[in-house]
């Protein structure tokens, strides 16, 4: 009778051993490595600074006539002769 109790116990203990040393184990390397993870962190928070500064000046020049009307110039003298299209 001991031994029927004694095997799920010990499968038990075995599984919640495993648990508390994958725990112990994964926070060891988080800290191993705390300060990539916050260089990352810091480099991930100047990228959305710079995406929302690009979109920001994208919306402003897209409301802005005379720098849509320098784009058109800039495209059209970048044609050559031979690829002007005129629409009918």
């Amino acid at each position: 009778m001991k031994k029927n109790i004694l095997i799920p116990v010990f499968i038990f203990l075995t599984v919640v051993g495993a648990l508390i040393y994958d725990i112990v184990v994964t926070h060891s390397e988080i800290s191993r490595n705390s300060g990539v993870i916050n260089d990352i962190e810091k480099d991930l928070d100047k990228i959305k600074f710079d995406i929302l500064a690009t979109k920001l000046k994208i919306e402003r020049l897209k409301k802005d006539p005379k720098v849509t009307e320098d784009i058109l110039r800039k495209k059209f003298d970048l044609l050559r002769q031979d690829q002007y299209y005129i629409n009918d």
